[in-house]
């Protein structure tokens, strides 16, 4: 994963109210494998289900597939 990449898993993280300063041992990789998951899961999505959709059509199927509320 790239250096930007981890900077910003590390500022979506703080804004859920993951405090990064009292980390256990190993948390910085699995919170940054979790985040890799979550974007693949998502590329492959684009990829696969919603090739050839509107962009407003996939942002409604995403927000649905990860069961989150606008």
């Amino acid at each position: 994963m790239g250096k930007d990449m981890n900077k910003r898993i590390k500022k979506l993280a703080e804004q859920a109210g993951w405090m990064m300063g009292d980390e256990v041992e190993g948390f910085n990789t699995r919170l940054e494998k979790f985040a890799e998951l979550i974007v693949r899961e998502c590329i492959n999505k684009c990829k696969t289900d919603w090739y050839g959709d509107s962009l407003d059509d996939i942002c409604v199927q995403m927000l649905e597939h990860f069961g989150v509320k606008e």
